[in-house]
């Protein structure tokens, strides 16, 4: 299906759609499903996972009628599922119940990581069975994201960090923004500088006084990929008036026009659903972005009505 792998590829589509495709892609039945390939893309890009898993399912049932080779459901293993929250000390909380199969791969990846630390090593600073359980896994998700297909600015990015200038220097109280991870999830400033410190490949760091600073690449008609995760950061979702889709569904919208000699820029772009876009456009409603306070206002071209809207909670 490469209308959707190319949709994954972008960030159109997120993993669950694709796992609500393969989940029912049995043998007899994946061509059926790939003959609707720019189809389901399209629906993937519009919608929530489970409303494509029913149009697939629709393929399914028309072609297999019976579920002829759907392999019987193992035993409870509905019951299985994670959990993460927070934890004490800026830690986080896993906890879940998993089947025997991804047991079995957690025994298996503790035994090909459990190297226990040199004898050189100072006792206090050693590393339980525990502790070395808990980087054997780290191990083995960043080998699964080193074979994922996703990238960010065509860089294979494991986690991104936005972090003020002034935390950076030391000066926290001078910072407008805690220090957070691309997900949203806030860290201490203490932890920000360590990582940036010791920052690898894998970690892409976005430096700013506030999460809506300027940052242009000048007259470029597109938002390249790395402004793009810039952005994101300061707009989790669409700016339009009560819309919370994901940033990575929306277009990247130049507020003030490409056309009318506006800039390729954080300070001048915020992600924009496709109906929010068309209004703007075709309904000559007026945006403007405050950069200092990241409110944003929508004006009506008759200029009666006016929205304004809060920053995200980010």
């Amino acid at each position: 299906m490469p209308v959707l792998r190319g949709a994954y590829e972008r960030g159109e589509v997120r993993t669950e759609h694709v796992d609500a495709v393969l989940y029912r892609a049995r043998p007899s039945r994946i061509d059926a499903i790939a003959e609707h390939d720019a189809t389901l893309s399209q629906l993937a890009a519009a919608a929530e996972p489970r409303h494509l898993a029913v149009a697939v399912q629709g393929v399914v049932d028309h072609v297999d009628r019976d579920g002829a080779d759907d392999p019987p459901p193992c035993v409870n293993e509905d019951l299985r599922g994670l959990s993460l929250r927070d934890g004490f000390g800026g830690m986080e909380e896993l906890t879940g119940t998993t089947t025997a199969l991804v047991g079995e791969l957690l025994r298996r990846t503790w035994q090909v990581y459990d190297t226990p630390d040199p004898a050189d090593i100072p006792e206090a600073q050693r590393r339980t069975p525990g502790q070395r359980f808990h980087d054997a896994l780290q191990a083995a998700l960043t080998v699964a994201l080193d074979g994922a297909p996703a990238t960010v600015g065509g860089v294979k990015v494991h986690a991104g960090v936005f972090v003020d200038l002034f935390t950076l220097l030391g000066a926290d109280d001078l910072a407008t923004i805690r220090p957070r991870f691309a997900s949203g999830k806030g860290i201490t400033p203490e932890l920000a500088r360590h990582l940036v410190a010791t920052t690898t490949p894998t970690m892409r760091a976005i430096v700013g006084l506030g999460p809506w600073n300027p940052v242009s690449v000048g007259r470029v008609r597109t938002m390249p990929e790395w402004l793009k995760f810039a952005s994101h950061l300061g707009h989790p979702h669409c700016r339009g008036p009560g819309c919370e889709l994901p940033a990575c569904l929306c277009d990247e919208d130049h507020i003030d026009p490409y056309c009318d000699g506006g800039l390729t820029a954080t300070s001048n772009g915020a992600p924009m659903c496709h109906t929010h876009n068309v209004l703007k456009h075709d309904d000559n409603w007026t945006v403007t972005f405050d950069v200092e306070t990241g409110e944003v206002t929508w004006t009506s071209a008759d200029g009666r009505r006016v929205i304004t809207l809060p920053p995200p909670d980010i």
